[in-house]
Parts: C-alpha cells; sequence; structure tokens
C-alpha cells in the first residue's frame, strides 16, 4: 500500500515514480520520487541537505542548486496546504514535509509576515571614526523594527553582513528570504545629523519609500520611531496608538556609552568565543554602564556574558556566575519594563536556576513584546523544551535560525535539542553532526549526540564521538551537564543519559 500524503487525495506511487490526484497523474523523475520518498520517512521531522541529496543522487557528489531545482519542482507538483507549503524549508540546514504532529501547527507563524532586513548605514562623516555611529543607529532600528506588529526583522549579526555600498538588495533579499530591504546613510556634524533612509522591495529592486532627516542629534530616539511608523505605514501594517515602539521621555544619546557597547557586542557574540573573549567584552560592558547606568542593553550582554562562562565552566565559581547573570538581567527589565531582551535572556537564565514558572512567563512577556530577536525565540522554545513538550519548540527554534542566519551554529544545537528530547533520535542525530561540523570544539553537542546513537543502536559511532568529545574535554559528564537545567519531568534528562548507556558510555 502506498504511502499518502494528507493534502486532500493526493497519493504517492514510488513504483511509478508519480503522484496522482483526482484521476490526474504528475510524474516526479527518479530524483523527485526519491526526495519525497526520503521527506515521507521522516514525515514532520527535517531532513539536512547533505541527506536529501545523498537520497536523491545516492552518494554522487554535486551542487546544493541542483536541490534547490529539484525541490523547487516538486513544490509545484505538491501545491500548498492548508497553512502554506507542503515542504518546509529550514534555512541553511535542508527541508522538512509539513506535519500538524510535529508542533501542533505547519511552520512558525512568523514566516508568513511581511519581512525586512535592515543593512548597515553608511558612514559619510568626515571622521571615518563615525562608522560604529552609523552601525549603531542602524542596529537601534532594528530594535524598533521588531515591535511593529505584523513584521518580521532580521537580526543585526546576519544583516550587517552585507557591508558593500554597491550590493544588491534582490540578493540580499535571496539570501536573507526577506521581501524588504532598508538602506541609508548617517552624517554626523556636530551636534547635527543628516540621515538618509530607503526601504526596497527585494523581489526587483524597486524603492517602495524614503525619507531624509536633517535634524538635532537630540532627536536620535525620534528619529527611529519616526522611521519605524513610516516603514509600517509603507508596508501597510497598523500600530495601535497604545503601541509603544521608543519611549521618547528621558532618552538622551551618549556616544561614549554607545561606543563601548557596540565594541563590546562585536567581543562577546563573535563566533568563537572564549575565556578572555568573554572577560574582555564584559569589561567594556562595564564601562559603558559607568558612563551611563540608564542603558539596558549592556545589562543584557553581561547577563549573556556570565551565563556563558557558567555553562562552559569558565568560571571558578558557577553559581555566582549564575546569580550575577540574574543580577544583569533584572536590572535590564527594571531599567525598561519594556525590553523583550531582557525578559528572553531572563527566562534562559531562570533555567539555570530550574525556576520553571520564570522560564515560562519571562519567555512569554519576550515573545509578546517582540518576537523579532533570535533570543526571544530561543527563550520561548527552551520553555517547551525543558517544559516536556520539545516537539512544540521546533518552529521556535527554526524561526531564530531564520532570523539571524549568522547564529545558525548556535540556534542548530537547540533544535537538534528539540528533537532528542522529542525522541526523534534520527533526526536529532543528524541536526547534531551538521553542528559539530560547523563548531568542531563543541563538547555539548557531541554528548548529545553520543545519546542519540546510543537510542538508534549505533554503536561503534557513539563510541567514535565520545573519544573526540573526551579529546577534547576530558572532564565531560552528560549527566552533570544535564543537571545544570530545570526539566519540568525528571524522565526528560534521564533519558538522555539512557542513551549514552546503551552505547556503554559513562555518563
Amino acid at each position: 500500500m502506498h504511502p499518502r500524503l494528507n493534502i486532500g487525495d493526493l497519493e504517492f506511487d514510488p513504483a511509478t515514480e508519480s503522484v496522482r490526484r483526482n484521476g490526474e497523474t504528475w510524474s516526479l523523475g527518479s530524483r523527485g520520487s526519491r526526495l519525497l520518498a526520503a521527506l515521507l520517512s521522516r514525515r514532520g521531522d527535517i531532513l539536512t541537505k547533505s541527506e536529501l541529496m545523498d537520497a536523491a543522487w545516492e552518494g554522487r557528489a554535486v551542487e546544493e542548486s541542483n536541490l534547490s531545482v529539484q525541490v523547487a519542482s516538486l513544490r509545484k507538483i505538491l501545491g500548498k496546504g492548508s497553512h502554506g507549503d507542503v515542504i518546509v524549508t529550514v534555512p541553511r540546514i535542508g527541508y522538512r514535509l509539513a506535519s500538524p504532529d510535529v508542533s501542533g501547527r505547519p511552520a512558525s507563524p512568523l514566516s508568513e509576515r511581511p519581512s525586512v532586513a535592515v543593512l548597515p548605514f553608511f558612514n559619510l562623516s568626515e571622521d571615518q571614526e563615525q562608522a560604529y555611529f552609523a552601525d549603531g543607529l542602524a542596529e537601534e532600528i532594528i530594535g524598533v523594527l521588531g515591535k511593529v506588529p505584523g513584521l518580521s526583522v532580521i537580526a543585526r549579526n546576519s544583516s550587517f553582513a552585507y557591508r558593500d555600498r554597491n550590493i544588491d538588495v534582490r540578493k540580499v533579499g535571496a539570501d536573507l528570504e526577506v521581501r524588504f530591504v532598508l538602506t541609508g546613510s548617517v552624517q554626523r556634524s556636530g551636534q547635527r545629523l543628516r540621515m538618509y533612509v530607503e526601504l526596497a522591495d527585494a523581489a526587483n529592486g524597486s524603492q517602495v519609500w524614503s525619507t531624509r532627516f536633517d535634524r538635532d542629534l537630540t532627536d536620535i530616539f525620534a528619529i527611529q520611531d519616526q522611521v519605524a511608523r513610516e516603514v509600517a505605514d509603507a508596508l501597510r501594517l497598523s500600530i495601535s496608538p497604545r503601541t509603544t515602539l521608543v519611549e521618547l521621555e528621558g532618552k538622551s544619546a551618549n556616544l561614549e556609552a554607545l561606543d563601548l557597547s557596540l565594541r563590546g557586542r562585536a567581543i562577546l557574540f563573535a563566533e568563537s568565543p572564549s575565556p578572555d573573549r568573554a572577560r574582555a567584552g564584559i569589561e567594556l560592558m562595564r564601562r559603558a554602564l559607568a558612563v551611563d547606568p540608564t542603558l539596558p542593553g549592556p545589562y543584557v550582554a553581561l547577563s549573556i556574558a556570565f551565563l556563558t562562562m557558567a555553562v562552559n565552566r569558565w568560571l571558578p565559581d558557577v553559581t555566582a556566575g549564575v546569580a550575577e547573570a540574574r543580577r544583569c538581567a533584572d536590572a535590564a527589565v527594571e531599567i525598561d519594563p519594556d525590553f523583550a531582551l531582557g525578559y528572553g535572556i531572563s527566562s534562559i537564565v531562570a533555567l539555570m536556576e530550574k525556576d520553571g514558572a520564570r522560564v515560562e512567563t519571562d519567555s512569554l512577556k519576550a515573545f509578546e513584546i517582540n518576537p523579532n530577536h533570535t533570543l526571544v525565540q530561543v527563550g520561548r522554545g527552551n520553555a517547551f523544551t525543558h517544559g516536556g513538550r520539545p516537539l512544540e519548540a521546533i518552529p521556535y527554534f527554526e524561526e531564530a535560525i531564520r532570523l539571524d542566519p549568522a547564529l545558525t551554529h548556535q540556534n542548530l544545537h537547540h533544535l537538534a535539542t528539540a528533537y532528542l528530547f522529542g525522541a526523534r533520535y534520527e533526526t536529532a542525530a543528524s541536526l547534531l553532526r551538521a553542528r559539530i561540523l560547523l563548531v568542531p570544539k563543541t563538547d555539548m553537542s557531541r554528548g548529545y549526540l553520543c545519546s542519540a546513537l546510543g537510542h538508534l543502536g549505533q554503536v561503534e559511532e557513539a563510541r567514535r564521538v565520545w573519544n573526540d568529545l573526551t579529546a577534547i574535554n576530558p572532564a565531560y559528564s552528560l549527566r552533570e551537564r544535564l543537571s545544570n537545567f530545570w526539566f519540568a519531568s525528571p524522565s526528560d534528562p534521564e533519558r538522555i543519559v539512557e542513551g549514552a548507556a546503551k552505547a556503554g558510555l559513562p555518563i
């Protein structure tokens, strides 16, 4: 009996390499048929690009563009389901068939929103050292746009990779999978700020909206608010008068604090974190707060830094590190009760404090304020993964990857973890292998991969992975690492330990 797709009466026949609906038949070809069979074999789960290329081309080396062509052809034949594409793209990772049994919904609702990427603004000031100011202004606008209801905004880490005056917005749109691209230029002269901003349609490169400012520097936050509201209007997105995008009261631009904060962020959030980088970033953030203690952003960065150091055992006292991360998260929220990132990092700190109630409440609060940030998506996903509903976390981690492709190396681990805790061991193993390729020195992903392989009965590979892990971190203990986090059900971490034990590994 042939497997059926639950889309009307569409039926896939692998023997004839075709699909049939209402008496009409479409030929898939051998590669299209193999792709669909592979996707059906783990319906609802992600298959990596390498897995799909192996399935379609039977191990032969081919360009990734060939896979894109085959998937596009399949999509044309399969059409759309009630919630969008039947084949869902997981940016930079692979594809999956939409399936309600994975998440209760076929894909992240944000993927259907109008989407925009804000590129770094050009510095037109005579002083080229003012480039940090142009970057800072663009970054602030990203944060403000993230509060616009119905708009999806790509994170700074990814959009700032396009630092080229002659960049083709159509290429940016294709690379980051966004419909609109916001560009601009900034010229600071004394206390005057001249700024030009343009919104383009990435589908054809045409201008949708533009504006110019020649204002006093003290108006910088009012300018951010105006840009966000006019972009929303250009995209026909309504903003309630009660919606606060920028709290203008008491705002003042402190360039020294901004400079220190931006330099600290660049160090803390580099692709290769290390104890030395963390300490250097912490020092810069503390200096920024010494200049202006009313900034919530540096407190969030400090909280992330201390939590990273605690998780990686870069601190002699892990408990003290978590406590400092909590103090900084609370300070960010106290300074700005409408700051989504403050609640987002607070929910992640709560995981290590084993405060399940706060994991849920703070992650939800962050998501309600501004879902357009990878940290907020990860915090919400963690609430489901650790709360006993891991498969419901998948769309949040997928959206985190889509919003911030530059941090795929981090968020791929969270996505794999959701599959692992959801007992989808084959998919978890594939994603963990992909993550190890991106972060060769990871010990946590290797520990989880050993568990997945143990559950799959792949003992020899599990032992090889464990040998690599202990070469990186001889003191690693899977049970001890899991004990750092809150879980709604004690059986969840025990199941992970059990997988490693099945492979005969020390845990």
